[in-house]
């Protein structure tokens, strides 16, 4: 047990070098572990219906994978490779520890676009990213 919640308390800490600072001005930013789960939500203004869960993550101990079944950065900072740079972050993670990491539940056009930054496929919603996955980010 103590070893899923050293996984993922490598997660929040690698992801948190991240985000902390980009959501420093958030209205709300909750970071939070709870067992095997490491979860971000944030409202980036005084709008409660702007709420949102901007990443997900499933650490699968018995199958040593680590799962993100959701990243979603909020529109007005897309584009900026915000996300990749926390998939890259919990990518360090589970290679450190022997994991493998998956994005789960893709929406068509992320799976495109990890699909041709070299991520591996392996159904229709289910992309691994490897070690050779691009994860920079490209104007």
């Amino acid at each position: 047990m103590q070893l899923m919640t050293d996984i993922t308390r490598q997660i929040e800490t690698a992801v948190r070098a991240v985000s902390d600072p980009l959501f420093s001005n958030s209205t709300i930013y909750r970071p939070q572990v709870d067992g095997n789960t490491f979860e971000i939500r944030a409202q980036l203004d005084d709008n409660p219906l702007k709420m949102t869960r901007v990443l997900l993550v499933d650490v699968v101990d018995q199958h040593q994978e680590i799962q993100i079944p959701n990243i979603m950065v909020p529109h007005e900072m897309q584009r900026n490779g915000y996300g990749k740079a926390m998939i890259a972050a919990i990518r360090e993670v589970a290679q450190r520890n022997g994991y493998s990491l998956f994005i789960t539940d893709l929406t068509p056009s992320f799976y495109r676009r990890l699909l041709a930054r070299g991520g591996a496929l392996i159904n229709h919603e289910i992309v691994e990213i490897t070690s050779k996955t691009d994860l920079t980010h490209h104007h």
